[in-house]
């Protein structure tokens, strides 16, 4: 084999080696629960899932998701983060919004007074998220889509 057709070769397999990393992929939301019910806010916490399919890991930097409570715009869920991403694993984003639970009763179908008496009678709230996350792997930005909806327990 010629020196000529080795430094090809060469060339060639690091060429093809250093592609790009895959996009993370969003899984679901695990782990939503209401907390600090009260008349002035209720708290909502949840895990966001997601996969690294690489052999290289990177870190989440931003969060910017609308929280949507029985069909009612209730919070945004805006942070600046530095949370690492192992590769080739899973791993989970701790998101947290407080919502008022005014703005939800007001705004539902029935009016103040349906809302609050339809979540009474329910004990129940149907939470909505719907954003992105922006995270790096190996120095390359990515952008993910998240839309997820549950029925929450009050």
């Amino acid at each position: 084999m010629s020196l000529r057709n080795l430094t090809f070769l060469l060339f060639v397999s690091l060429f093809v080696g250093c592609s790009a990393p895959q996009e993370p992929i969003f899984k679901n939301f695990a782990n939503i629960k209401t907390s600090n019910i009260s008349t002035k806010k209720i708290t909502i916490t949840a895990d966001a899932l997601f996969h690294n399919p690489n052999t290289m890991g990177g870190e989440v930097t931003s969060t910017d998701i609308e929280v949507i409570v029985n069909d009612i715009p209730a919070g945004q869920i805006n942070q600046d983060l530095a949370i690492p991403v192992p590769a080739g694993a899973a791993f989970s984003i701790p998101l947290t919004v407080n919502v008022s639970p005014k703005d939800i009763y007001e705004n539902d179908r029935g009016g103040a007074l349906g809302g609050i008496v339809n979540a009474v009678l329910k004990k129940k709230v149907d939470v909505h998220y719907r954003g992105t996350v922006k995270m790096k792997i190996a120095g390359f930005p990515y952008t993910l889509e998240v839309d997820y909806e549950e029925e929450v327990r009050l």
